[in-house]
């Protein structure tokens, strides 16, 4: 086995190992060919899986087309579009900020409010009304907000919306035609998450930007873009002489990060990442339920990226039918059923009313069906969602859950187990978005004890509630 294929398997054997690191699909790309990839059960490496920020970069990348088109320059102020109707009024210093501030991050926020705002009708108004305290162009502020500005922006310099000029001059071209985006209260595409796109559709993007803006001989967006939007405009404050951050650097461009050696990376919540390494012609990228970013980049860079691995190019031959034993052994520790316990509690659309609780879930209602059951989630806004189990065996199923700020439509695997006649889990696997959930329901007469766990979630928390039998 030559070096390469042993650093390999060293990765897989790292990244299996470290608790931090929670993979669920991942594809090495060199010199336009598919070194290895895997899919951990119960995920599939064709499924979309949603990105984040990943949406960022992306929205950068329309900004790129769009000013090399014509219709916008990146020293444009953002008031000639966000407010072309004089209809808002303003804060102090948003007169000065640029389509390129927005890019760099460097608007001059330093507080987003982006939670806060979340269901507000007028995102572009809340926007405006933001402190703009810092010098513009001087001080990096991570906003998922300034980004959406860039989607408004585009809209009203093109009159096309964001999702669909990405498709007509990003994804066409890349025959990328699988994909969702969110959009914000007001109608626009997000511009700073919202998109699920299957990892290998991700990897197009970043084989697209190691070849300086051209896929397939066709230039996309032009290499003085591609340049600027992956070399360091601004430095993030918070993270320079930081060693926790040796991998993912602290530099950034045209909303992509720029990590160790220059290397750049689409950088999503929870661990959805697409890296660049323009020196040895590689793209990597990687999907997961929940992954310290920095730790996995540590071992791409010792286990993948290292010298010895690129001396002998005959390395590259057949890595994958070598590997296949490795990843077909690779797979999420999912539930196991037991045997159902006599006596067990049955349901007839049970509905129990819960103690006031920060998830703001209102009502749950339980309905046994032939062998499994159906378990429904009211919130105090009216927002419900429904999922089945069985008892023996896993479902796959899809009903409403949140994306990343938004409930939406997705996909799911459950299961189900009752450990006592009284005592019942619940399992629930995401499997386009990277969350887990686990319910413990205890029932005693009229009450329910229950523990809600979620694996990873910027709005959603782990409770503890007590609910009353009501129907």
């Amino acid at each position: 086995m030559g070096i390469l294929e042993s650093n390999i398997l060293k990765f897989i054997e790292n990244t299996e190992n470290d608790r931090t690191i929670n993979l669920k699909s991942f594809m090495m790309i060199k010199d336009g060919n598919t070194l290895f990839r895997f899919s951990k059960k119960p995920y599939k490496f064709e499924d979309k899986q949603l990105l984040f920020s990943v949406t960022k970069s992306i929205t950068s990348i329309g900004i790129g087309i769009a000013s090399d088109k014509g219709y916008l320059n990146l020293d444009d102020k953002v008031l000639k579009y966000l407010d072309n109707s004089n209809l808002y009024s303003f804060s102090s210093g948003v007169d000065k900020v640029r389509i390129k501030d927005l890019l760099t991050m460097s608007s001059g926020l330093k507080d987003d409010k982006l939670f806060e705002i979340l269901y507000k009708k007028d995102w572009v108004k809340e926007f405006l009304n933001l402190d703009f305290v810092e010098k513009v162009g001087t001080h990096y502020y991570y906003s998922t907000l300034g980004s959406h500005m860039l989607s408004v922006i585009l809209k009203k310099a093109t009159d096309v919306d964001l999702a669909d000029f990405i498709y007509e001059n990003l994804f066409k071209p890349l025959n990328i035609n699988n994909f969702e985006w969110g959009k914000s209260p007001d109608g626009y595409s997000l511009g700073g998450m919202g998109l699920s796109l299957s990892i290998e559709d991700m990897s197009k993007i970043g084989v697209m930007l190691l070849n300086k803006g051209i896929y397939n001989g066709k230039r996309i967006l032009s290499e003085k873009y591609v340049n600027n939007a992956t070399s360091t405009n601004i430095v993030k404050q918070d993270d320079k002489k930081q060693l926790k951050h040796s991998f993912s650097g602290d530099g950034y461009g045209y909303q992509i990060h720029i990590g160790k050696n220059g290397y750049y990376r689409l950088d999503g919540a929870f661990g959805q990442i697409c890296l660049v390494v323009p020196d040895k012609n590689i793209v990597i990228s990687a999907t997961s339920t929940l992954t310290r970013v920095e730790n996995l980049l540590k071992y791409i860079y010792e286990n993948l990226l290292s010298e010895d691995n690129f001396l002998n190019k005959s390395h590259f031959i057949n890595i994958q039918n070598v590997l296949d034993d490795k990843i077909k052994t690779l797979h999420y520790d999912l539930p196991e059923f037991f045997d159902i316990p006599k006596g067990f509690k049955k349901f007839n659309n049970a509905t129990y009313k819960l103690d006031e609780n920060v998830n703001l879930v209102d009502k749950i209602t339980l309905n046994s069906t032939d062998n499994g059951l159906d378990f429904k989630v009211k919130l105090t806004d009216v927002t419900n969602y429904l999922s089945s189990f069985s008892f023996d065996k896993p479902i796959e199923s899809s009903g409403v859950f949140m994306k990343d700020s938004f409930y939406e439509e997705q996909k799911y695997m459950s299961f189900a187990k009752w450990i006592s006649p009284n005592e019942l889990k619940l399992f629930i696997y995401y499997l386009e978005t990277p969350y887990i959930m686990k319910y413990k329901l205890k029932f005693e007469e009229d009450r329910v004890d229950i523990r809600f766990f979620i694996n990873c979630s910027f709005t959603i928390k782990n409770i503890e509630v007590l609910g009353k039998l009501v129907k």
